[in-house]
Parts: C-alpha cells; sequence; structure tokens
C-alpha cells in the first residue's frame, strides 16, 4: 500500500464526523472511510491498515459466544465479477484481545467490536466481553429473518451501556422493515447492508452458501441506503463497494460515511485511490466541515 500525502489540520477538519453525537463522549472518526468487520483481517493487512491515516475505524471481526476454540477463517471461492466468502472469520475472546493489542500498539485508530447475538441474554455477554476488552463501540449485525420485536431489545441493551456508539448492520432484504424500530431504540447509526447471501458453484464443482462480494450489487446497496436515510440516524454505506464513483454515490444517496469490506484485500491500493479522491472532492467543494460537503453533494 503506498502512503497517502500528510493530511493537513484543514483536511482533517473537513474529513472527521462522529457518531453517537448524544452520548458523554461521542466516537470520533477521522476520515469517513471504515474497515467493514473482518475485512482487515487477523494478520499483515490489519497490521498495515492500522498505520494508515485514510481510516476513520476499523470494525474487528465478530466476537463468537458459547465456544471456547477459535473458529477457522474464511474461505473464498472466485464467482463471476466478485466472490463467494464462506465460513467469514469470527474470533473469540483470548484472539479478540490479542487483535486490540496489537493495533493500539501501532495507532490509536477507533476500533469499533462487532457482533451477532441470537437474543438479548446473548447480546448483554457479549457487550460485557468487549467494555472488559477496553472496546467502547459496537456494531450489533441483525441476522436474516430477524423481526423488529428481535432486535429491538438487544438494541435497547446496548443503547443504554457506556458506550461511545451503537452501530447496527441490518440485513439488505429487511433494511425498510428495520430502520425504523433500530432508530427508535437507540442505535446511533445503521449499517447498509449485511453481504448478500447466495449460492455458486465453486472451482471444484461443489455448490456453496455464502456471502456475495461483487461491485455489480453496488447499486441494490445505494437503493437500500436511500431507504435508511428516513429513519432519521446516521447511515454507513456498506456493500460493492470498488472505486471512487461507488463511494459517492453511496454518499449521495444518503450515506454519512462507508464501510470498504472485499476491496480492501482484492485491490489493496484501492483505499489510496478512493482516498485522494475524497480529499480532492472535499476541497474542490470548498467546505470546511464534512456535513457541509454531504449537503452540497445531495443539493
Amino acid at each position: 500500500m503506498v502512503s497517502a500525502p500528510p493530511i493537513s489540520s484543514q483536511s482533517a477538519r473537513c474529513l472527521s464526523l462522529e457518531l453517537g453525537t448524544h452520548r458523554k463522549e461521542p466516537l470520533h472518526l477521522g476520515t469517513p472511510l471504515l474497515a467493514a468487520a473482518g475485512a482487515a483481517g487477523v494478520g499483515a493487512l490489519l497490521h498495515e491498515l492500522c498505520t494508515s491515516d485514510q481510516l476513520g475505524a476499523i470494525v474487528l471481526p465478530p466476537l463468537s459466544q458459547g465456544t471456547s476454540e477459535e473458529p477457522g477463517g474464511a474461505t473464498i471461492h472466485p464467482i463471476t465479477a466478485g466472490c463467494l466468502v464462506t465460513r467469514p472469520p469470527t474470533v473469540g475472546r483470548r484472539r479478540l484481545a490479542w487483535l486490540v493489542r496489537r493495533c493500539r500498539a501501532t495507532r490509536e485508530i477507533p476500533l469499533i467490536a462487532s457482533i451477532a447475538p441470537k437474543d438479548a441474554n446473548g447480546c448483554e455477554r457479549l457487550c460485557e466481553t468487549i467494555l472488559d476488552l477496553g472496546l467502547s463501540s459496537v456494531e450489533l449485525h441483525v441476522a436474516a429473518g430477524t423481526a423488529p420485536d428481535g432486535v429491538v431489545p438487544m438494541i435497547t441493551l446496548l443503547a443504554s451501556a457506556p458506550l461511545q456508539a451503537v452501530l447496527v448492520r441490518l440485513p439488505l432484504e429487511s433494511v425498510a422493515s428495520l430502520a425504523t424500530a433500530a432508530a427508535a431504540a437507540g442505535a446511533d447509526a445503521l449499517v447498509v447492508a449485511a453481504p448478500a447471501m447466495g449460492r455458486a458453484q465453486t472451482a471444484n464443482g461443489t455448490i456453496q452458501q455464502g456471502e456475495v462480494h461483487a461491485p455489480s450489487l453496488q447499486p441494490l446497496y445505494a437503493q437500500a441506503v436511500q431507504a435508511a436515510a428516513s429513519a432519521g440516524i446516521p447511515v454507513i454505506g456498506r456493500g460493492g463497494i470498488a472505486s471512487w464513483e461507488d463511494v459517492r454515490t453511496m454518499l449521495a444517496s444518503g450515506a454519512m460515511a462507508v464501510q470498504l469490506d472485499s476491496i480492501l484485500w482484492a485491490e489493496p491500493a484501492a483505499l489510496e485511490g478512493i482516498y485522494q479522491n475524497l480529499q480532492a472532492a472535499v476541497t474542490e467543494a470548498r467546505v470546511s466541515r464534512w456535513e457541509e460537503y454531504l449537503q452540497g453533494l445531495r443539493a
């Protein structure tokens, strides 16, 4: 990854934003570009991204629950115009603690825990764990098919915890039905959306099910972002982002920030290009705050 030019104090002010602004200590992001849950992995790429000032935060791999052993890593299958990811990575408490120490030894970049509990009891236990590890922001992953009355108790619990920000990642197919309920329950931001699930034949001839990562799906995610924006809280766009044009589309559709996912490991140099285009766009707009740039983009 090529090093970016140093960020000027003016650029830093223009690109920075906060989530959880009603909280005692909101989550401050230096840029509106985040690494999506698990996208940075647990090895060399994570270490490299922790040193980059182009990212505003890194969402860590989901914390597993109820097991003492660490699950294996993801399996990536190339498919037409994208990839299918089976067995997405999760980490146990010890591994997560190691990742936090490793990141913080490099730079004080905001780290966001991610969890995917099945119910409020599991959510409470996972919340206690992340607080014990010194993490102060969380991204709740809502499973596909979850009804509003299933997710509201978990969001309410997290909203009452001493956290800087509670992000809620919604399933693509349920954004319209869950966005308003999540906002009313106390979410500080919506992540729209979780990876689409699909089935495809892999190189060895077997049919596998997993997360579909493909730039061709970006218009669907942008449409979902627009639908979620009416909930009245910040939206973070995620899905299908492979270029600055994709980022701009997400922002114009109502996103306040974006999460970069498979592009970070499929094409590591893309982050540099996206960031430079972002800086150039803000400079050309001659604004002093990130919110001003978004207002002008959507006018």
